[in-house]
C-alpha cells in the first residue's frame, strides 16, 4: 500500500482506520464523505481484544456505511463487499495440486514451470453493483459476478421463478427458501448445498439434477419430476412428495422422516441407509428399490408396490404394510416386530433371519417365501397362505 499510495497523491487522500474498537470503527465509516470508498484489508481484533471473523468485520462496516467496500480475498464476497481483484485460495490450491500430481506421476521437478503470475480474478457482487448503480458493462472482462440470478451463491429466496427454464443452471450454495418453483425446469441443474426449504416445487422438473446435501425440508415437491436426481445426504424432512417421480434417484443417507410420499414413484431408487421414520408412502411404487438398512419405523406403506425391492436389514418396526405387494422382495435380517402385513403379497419373498415378532400377517400370501431362521413368535398368521413356504431351519413360532 505504501508503495502505491504516492501514485494517487494529486487527487486522492488515504486514511488508515486501525487500532479502533468495533464501535469506533462503525462511527468513523458512518461519517465518511459521499465520494469515499473503503478498501477492507484485515480487522480481526479490535483495540479491546475483541475477535472478529472476516464476515463479522465486513458486515459491521457495511451496516454502518453507505460507501462502497472493496476487498482482497474471495471469501469476503457476499457480505457487503462490491468486489475487486480477489485472491483465491482455492485457485492457488488447485494449481499446487496439479503440480503435485505431475510429480507423483513421475515427472521430474526440473521440468515443472514456476508459477509467477498472480492467480487472482475479478469478482463482484450483483446486489452491491445494483445498490451503487455500477453497470456490469464497466467491469473488467471475464469478471465473476455473484448474486446475479441463476448463479452459484445467488440469493433467490422468496422469488417467483415458476415456469422458467433453468435447465443445466449452476445454483450451488444458493438460497431458494420460500421461493416459487412450480413447473420450473431444473433438469440437469446443480444445486449442491443449496437451501430450498419451504419452497413450492409442485410439478417442477428436476430430472437428473445434482442436489447433494440440499436442504429441502418442508418443501412442496408434489408431482415433481426428480427421476435420476442425485439427492445423496439431502434433507427432505417433512416435505410433500405426493405423486412425485423419483425413479432411479439416489437418496442414500437422505433424511426423509415425516415425509409424504403418497402415490410417489420410487422404482429402482437408491434409498440405502435413509430415514423414512413416520413417513407416509401409502400407494407408492418402489419396484426394485434399494432400501437396505433403511429406517421405515412407524411408516405407512399400505398398498405400496415393493415388488423385487431390497429391504435387507431394514427397520420396519410398527410399520403398516397392509395390502402391500412384496412379491420377490428381499426382507432378510430386517426388524419387523409390531409391523402390519395384513393382506400383503409376500409371494416368493426372502425373509431369512427376519425378526417378525408380534407382526400381523393375517390373510397375507406367503406362498413360496423363504423363512429360514426367521422369528414369528407371537405373530398373527390367521388365514395366511404359507403353501410351499420354505423353512430350512424351522420356524420359531409359539402360536
Amino acid at each position: 500500500m505504501d508503495t502505491v499510495i504516492p501514485e494517487f497523491d494529486n487527487n486522492i487522500s488515504f486514511e488508515y482506520l486501525d487500532n479502533l474498537t468495533a464501535k469506533e470503527l462503525q462511527q468513523r465509516v458512518s461519517s465518511l464523505p459521499n465520494d469515499s470508498l473503503i478498501l477492507e484489508m484485515t480487522f480481526n481484533r479490535d483495540r479491546t481484544g475483541k475477535i472478529l471473523t472476516y464476515e463479522d468485520a465486513t458486515s459491521l462496516i457495511h451496516e454502518a456505511s453507505s460507501a462502497p467496500i472493496y476487498g482482497l480475498w474471495e471469501f469476503l464476497m457476499g457480505y457487503g463487499v462490491v468486489g475487486g481483484k480477489m485472491l483465491s485460495g482455492s485457485s492457488q490450491g488447485s494449481n499446487a495440486a496439479e503440480l503435485a500430481l505431475r510429480i507423483l506421476g513421475g515427472e521430474p521437478v526440473k521440468n515443472l514451470p514456476v508459477i509467477r503470475e498472480v492467480l487472482n480474478h475479478y469478482m463482484f457482487d450483483k446486489f452491491e453493483l445494483n445498490r451503487l448503480g455500477i453497470p456490469t458493462t464497466s467491469l473488467p472482462p471475464d469478471s465473476v459476478i455473484i448474486n446475479q440470478p441463476y448463479h452459484p451463491r445467488a440469493d433467490l429466496s422468496d422469488w417467483n421463478l415458476s415456469g422458467l427454464d433453468l435447465s443445466g443452471t449452476a445454483l450451488n450454495n444458493s438460497e431458494l427458501q420460500d421461493s416459487d418453483l412450480r413447473g420450473t425446469n431444473l433438469s440437469r441443474s446443480s444445486l449442491v448445498e443449496s437451501t430450498i426449504s419451504n419452497a413450492k416445487l409442485n410439478g417442477a422438473n428436476l430430472r437428473g439434477a445434482f442436489m447433494q446435501a440440499v436442504d429441502l425440508h418442508g418443501s412442496n415437491l408434489s408431482h415433481a419430476d426428480l427421476s435420476h436426481a442425485d439427492l445423496v445426504g439431502s434433507d427432505l424432512t417433512g416435505s410433500n412428495l405426493t405423486g412425485a417421480d423419483l425413479t432411479g434417484a439416489d437418496l442414500q443417507q437422505a433424511r426423509l422422516g415425516e415425509t409424504d410420499f403418497v402415490g410417489a414413484k420410487l422404482d429402482y431408487a437408491n434409498l440405502t441407509a435413509t430415514n423414512f421414520s413416520n413417513s407416509n408412502l401409502s400407494g407408492a411404487s418402489l419396484v426394485g428399490a434399494y432400501l437396505g438398512r433403511t429406517s421405515l419405523y412407524n411408516s405407512v406403506l399400505a398398498k405400496a408396490n415393493l415388488t423385487r425391492a431390497s429391504l435387507v436389514g431394514a427397520n420396519l418396526i410398527d410399520a403398516d404394510l397392509s395390502q402391500a405387494d412384496l412379491t420377490e422382495a428381499d426382507i432378510s435380517e430386517s426388524r419387523c416386530y409390531g409391523a402390519k402385513f395384513v393382506g400383503s403379497r409376500l409371494i416368493n419373498s426372502y425373509l431369512a433371519f427376519a425378526n417378525l415378532t408380534g407382526t400381523n400377517l393375517s390373510m397375507a400370501n406367503l406362498s413360496g417365501s423363504y423363512l429360514a431362521a426367521s422369528c414369528l413368535d407371537g405373530s398373527d398368521l390367521s388365514r395366511a397362505n404359507l403353501s410351499d413356504a420354505k423353512s430350512r431351519y424351522g420356524l420359531y413360532a409359539q402360536d
